[in-house]
């Protein structure tokens, strides 16, 4: 029988629906505003939409940034590795500057606050990646540690290979899936 702590699930739980609301709050803003295509658009568009899409797009960034900011103050606290302590700390800062960019929008002349934003949020979760690739991998667990690697590789290769609307998205999308299979990975320790 798998025991599990129930405060690790707990906060792995809080990944998932972060993810989850975060992803359903982008189809439903892209379905809002038509205008918008994956790959073509930036993130940041749906956030500054003349439709109702940007409501849905900065709220979802708001809300989903502070369940970050839990599931990774809750990563931090689960094991007592280095890598892993300093991945969750870095994810729940991330947490913090995605929250940011929903209150913080993208607006024409005035974008500094906003790209700050999302830089930061961009390289605290890669940072996360890296730490936690050394975490597991200092634990033994491989799998995990590999995963790590190849979400980075992916990124990298992403924003080296296509232009910033597209990178931007899939980048995100490559985030979620990490972040999902920590919560899992979280909730069965």
């Amino acid at each position: 029988m798998i025991e599990t702590n129930k405060h690790n699930a707990s906060f792995a739980l809080l990944g998932i629906v972060g993810v989850v609301l975060f992803v359903a709050a982008w189809i439903i803003a892209a379905s809002t505003d038509t205008s918008w295509v994956f790959g073509k658009d930036s993130l940041y568009e749906l956030g500054v939409s003349s439709t109702d899409a940007r409501f849905y797009f900065n709220y979802a960034c708001m809300i989903c940034g502070v369940l970050m900011a839990a599931f990774g103050l809750g990563h931090a606290l689960a094991r007592k590795n280095p890598g892993v302590m300093t991945s969750g700390l870095l994810l729940a800062i991330a947490g913090v500057f995605l929250l940011l960019t929903g209150i913080f929008v993208k607006e024409p002349g005035n974008d500094s606050l906003h790209m700050f934003c999302v830089v930061m949020l961009g390289f605290l979760v890669l940072a996360a990646l890296v730490a936690m690739a050394f975490g597991d991998w200092k634990d033994g667990k491989v799998l995990p540690a590999g995963f790590s690697v190849i979400c980075i590789i992916a990124a990298a290769t992403f924003v080296a290979t296509t232009p910033s609307a597209s990178w931007s998205a899939a980048a995100f999308l490559i985030g979620c899936l990490w972040i999902i299979v920590q919560s899992a990975k979280m909730a069965l320790d």
